[in-house]
């Protein structure tokens, strides 16, 4: 929520919170006030709910019916004029008939869809008959057609038709006669609990606006210490920070939150670590070690120490479990060397890359050979970077892969325009060849 939004629900609550109750209560005691204004029982909407579900389930009854009866007569309409028109009729009219007949099966209770079970079943027996009708009415053996449809089979399947849904109808309109007797004895005795229930409620009034006032209170003071904390805290790590105090630590809650004072502060935390990496690559102590090694001076101890002070350095295992990680990946990622050890590398994984990105990644790295390219991470307060990477296999001295030392460095600046992109939903070539590793 961010602070506007804050801002106002706060003294949006605080305005309207008396107001609000005031005009409800007040709208409650007319209410029960008036005879025919008292609040409908549970009971009563419960009953008129089943009056409309009954009213739209009998509605659907009726379009069986109506549909049951144009496939009847175009059967035997096509049966004894061998019109095609009727064949038409009968083939547009016999899917919504079942389409109809599905939908009461779904929406009906338990005795409903016993009954609709068995219209379901004869109906597809009379299709069936009819059908076989239309194809001897196509062949022009009309006398055998109208043999079908006059058949014993088929008034079977008729009376079991017209039983089905005479029993539906039944049931239905004895639900609705059933619902409107309760409505009436629910509504008598709240009438006869109006004058008793307007005493109650009157005091409750009373006490719900003094609750009301009371609260209002300590919600004015919530909402004080909401807002102007972690502005308070922020702005004493800034002044931290400008006064070169770089081990200044933003608190995860502030950090965490999801208004603009948490985006601030994640923000910020992104500054303080360039500075730090910015610190680091200008120290004197670096510049010396980088002089040794362009020199051909230093050692692999040497070469390590530059590259955790300059860049992202992890180490894991052949599955990809991190067994290393560096101060610079840490403060990056957000996480701490705790967390990270022991983690899988996905730990960071911002899911943005394809299945086959990464399958290209691991084929590279397992054929002993060095991988570079452009990955996109998540830091643990949800904070997406860019690292530029180079990834290579660690051999012990039989050339086996005992597992993966990573060198990266931020490259957020260069992906700007393509972050955007992203998030705005755009799909550009760009953004496929960063994904599928291209």
């Amino acid at each position: 929520m961010n602070i506007w939004t804050k801002i106002a629900a706060g003294f949006v609550a605080m305005a309207l919170l008396v107001v609000v109750v005031g005009i409800v209560s007040i709208s409650e005691l007319n209410g029960i006030a008036r005879p025919l204004g008292v609040d409908v029982p549970q009971k009563i909407k419960e009953s008129f709910d089943n009056v409309i579900y009954t009213s739209e389930l009998e509605s659907l009854g009726e379009e069986v019916r109506f549909y049951d009866e144009i496939l009847t007569q175009s059967a035997r309409n096509y049966a004894l004029t061998g019109d095609k028109k009727w064949e038409k009729r009968y083939r547009d009219a016999e899917p919504k008939l079942d389409k109809i007949i599905k939908s009461v099966l779904e929406k009906g209770d338990d005795v409903d869809k016993k009954f609709f079970r068995d219209i379901d079943k004869s109906n597809l027996e009379l299709v069936e008959l009819e059908y076989r009708s239309i194809s001897l009415s196509g062949q022009k053996k009309n006398s055998e057609a109208i043999a079908v449809l006059d058949g014993s089979n088929y008034s079977a399947n008729k009376a079991i038709y017209a039983t089905g849904i005479q029993n539906f109808f039944n049931k239905r309109r004895s639900q609705v006669d059933n619902a409107f007797s309760d409505s009436v004895k629910t509504l008598d005795f709240a009438s006869m609990e109006r004058e008793r229930t307007l005493g109650a409620a009157t005091s409750v009034v009373v006490e719900v606006v003094i609750v009301a006032l009371i609260l209002s209170i300590p919600l004015s003071i919530a909402l004080s210490y909401i807002i102007s904390k972690p502005i308070v805290k922020l702005t004493r790590i800034i002044d931290d920070i400008s006064k070169g105090k770089l081990d200044s630590e933003i608190d995860e809650r502030i950090k965490n939150g999801d208004d603009e004072i948490s985006d601030l502060a994640r923000s910020f935390n992104r500054t303080i670590v360039s500075l730090k990496l910015a610190m680091r690559e200008t120290t004197p102590q670096l510049k010396e070690e980088m002089n040794h090694l362009r020199e051909g001076l230093g050692d692999t101890n040497q070469i390590m120490e530059m590259l955790n002070r300059c860049y992202i350095v992890s180490k894991t295992d052949t599955d990809g479990k991190i067994n290393y990680a560096n101060a610079v990946f840490c403060e990056l990622s957000g996480y701490t060397k705790e967390e990270l050890v022991g983690a899988n590398h996905s730990i960071v994984s911002s899911g943005f890359h394809s299945q086959a990105f990464w399958e290209k990644f691991w084929n590279a790295l397992e054929s002993k050979k060095v991988w570079r390219g452009d990955i996109r991470n998540k830091a643990k307060d949800g904070t997406i970077y860019w690292v530029r990477s180079v990834i290579s296999p660690a051999l012990d001295n039989n050339g086996k892969v005992t597992g993966f030392v990573s060198v990266r460095y931020l490259i957020n600046d260069l992906m700007e325009d393509i972050e955007l992109d992203i998030k705005s939903g755009k799909e550009t070539e760009t953004i496929r060849r960063l994904r599928d590793g291209d």
